[in-house]
């Protein structure tokens, strides 16, 4: 049986469906997206736990119009949330003096908010990292290097992996569907027993359908009686 590897960091920028919010995404705004976007009871169901190591830190991207669904995500994993760790407030390409304004359904939007959760109690390092990065806007979803950076920083220079990753990055473990060599992650369903590695689902990111429009309200619903199901089937 291969032991599962397990992290102290845990550095995620999940493929959010905004058709969970209800609101209309005007089409300019989806004429960039890059990635297949993950129904959100593929994400809740996710077991992150597995690979956590008992004193651990969840950094996760996530945007304003999704919060309440990121906050229950973090909750699915196995972590609390602490704080905003970072808000990357996006400029320009060109002149980068001045603020990016992307599309809203309400206000024009700029900013995105890597949010902090933990398992156990894990510690930081440095207490010089601002939580404010202001760095040009990359092509669609992909985040600024710095943030990782910061990250080791703060943490130190212990075991890493992001999750849902655009490319390798020296000194992390990766997973995602836009790198040519995948680290393979476990993600094993909520009700199966026995270790990870014997009993596990191997999701690809390429395969999940982007239709989802299933509420938060649903989401939930669903999740809590998968949870009743496993716990009548013990």
């Amino acid at each position: 049986m291969v032991e599962q590897k397990k992290y102290q960091i845990i550095y995620a920028d999940p493929p959010w469906n905004y058709c969970a919010t209800g609101n209309t995404i005007p089409q300019r705004a989806k004429a960039g997206q890059s990635y297949v976007p993950m129904r959100m009871v593929d994400l809740y169901s996710l077991d992150i736990s597995k690979i956590a190591e008992d004193n651990c830190a969840l950094f996760m991207w996530a945007t304003a119009p999704l919060m309440p669904e990121a906050l229950y995500l973090l909750k699915c994993w196995g972590f609390e949330y602490k704080t905003i760790a970072f808000t990357w407030v996006k400029k320009n390409k060109k002149n980068k003096t001045s603020n990016f304004w992307g599309m809203g359904s309400w206000t024009r939007s700029n900013p995105e908010f890597c949010l902090l959760a933990v398992k156990g109690k894990p510690k930081a390092i440095s207490h010089s990292i601002h939580s404010i990065g202001e760095y040009p806007i990359m092509e669609h979803s992909k985040k600024p290097e710095e943030f990782a950076e910061s990250i080791v920083k703060l943490c130190g220079d212990i075991s890493r992996i992001e999750l849902f990753a655009r490319d390798k990055k020296e000194g992390w473990d990766v997973w995602g569907n836009q790198i040519e060599s995948i680290e393979q992650l476990i993600a094993t369903p909520l009700n199966s027993k026995g270790s990870p590695s014997e009993n596990s689902l191997n999701i690809s990111l390429k395969e999940i359908s982007s239709n989802d429009e299933t509420s938060l309200n649903d989401n939930i619903k669903l999740k809590e009686e998968t949870k009743s199901n496993n716990r009548r089937t013990k």
